[in-house]
């Protein structure tokens, strides 16, 4: 029994189709999980930005307290230096107000530097919260999308696979076994194209009366990669 060309070219583009919807099936809960993963690491590095302002914010109030407690105690001790009762005594508080000053002066330098921290770590959380946002966004998109192809997708499967049987009786009886173990390893690679005595599954080239074996409408599997071959010149 033979078989033409057309009718293993139909069966091998079913396979092809049916390949490549199982693949958009299979690929889109990998692509969500994906978007998920994204998600989530937008969302650990916004905690992280949170946090970091958090502990800058303290750093900040403690540099005021801070300075505050030393401007006191450089009030406090101007009051010392108008009661000082002998020239030693006023020199001394004189300079631990020198000093305190000082003090001041350095812990005024570096509540501003940590202001300035503390707006750049609020820059950082609301570039991260717009990050997050943009993956929530971007994830539920594609959820929504996948959910709504999904049954089509399906739908689609499921009808190929009838065909694919309905077409696969075009193979001869003896024939059927070893096909269908193919088909199970090799899906859509269960079946290549003969071009210029090459099969286009794995390039093997193939002995001359193969190939008039194969345009004559006999089966042949390439003894190179099992691929059930007919003639597509």
């Amino acid at each position: 029994m033979t078989v033409s060309a057309k009718d293993l070219g139909h069966l091998h583009n079913l396979h092809i189709e049916f390949q490549e919807i199982v693949g958009q099936l299979d690929r889109g809960p990998k692509r969500i999980k994906a978007k998920q993963q994204q998600t989530a690491q937008k969302m650990q590095e916004l905690d992280e930005a949170r946090a970091t302002l958090k502990q800058t914010k303290v750093s900040a109030e403690q540099k005021n307290l801070e300075l505050k407690s030393l401007e006191t105690r450089i009030s406090s001790m101007n009051g010392k230096l108008n009661q000082a009762t002998s020239n030693k005594e006023f020199e001394a508080i004189k300079g631990q107000i020198m000093a305190d000053e000082m003090a001041k002066s350095v812990l005024e330098d570096e509540g501003l530097e940590i202001l300035d921290r503390v707006d750049v770590a609020y820059a950082k959380m609301k570039e991260c919260e717009e990050a997050l946002k943009k993956a929530q966004e971007e994830e539920k998109l594609f959820r929504d999308q996948f959910d709504s192809r999904a049954a089509e997708l399906n739908a689609s499967a499921k009808r190929l696979e009838s065909e694919i049987a309905a077409s696969s009786k075009v193979i001869p009886a003896e024939f059927q076994e070893q096909f269908r173990r193919v088909s199970a390893n090799k899906g859509a690679d269960c079946m290549a194209p003969l071009i210029n005595g090459t099969c286009q599954g794995c390039y093997f080239n193939l002995p001359a009366q193969t190939v008039i074996t194969i345009k004559t409408g006999h089966i042949v599997f390439c003894k190179s990669c099992a691929a059930l071959l007919y003639p597509s010149e």
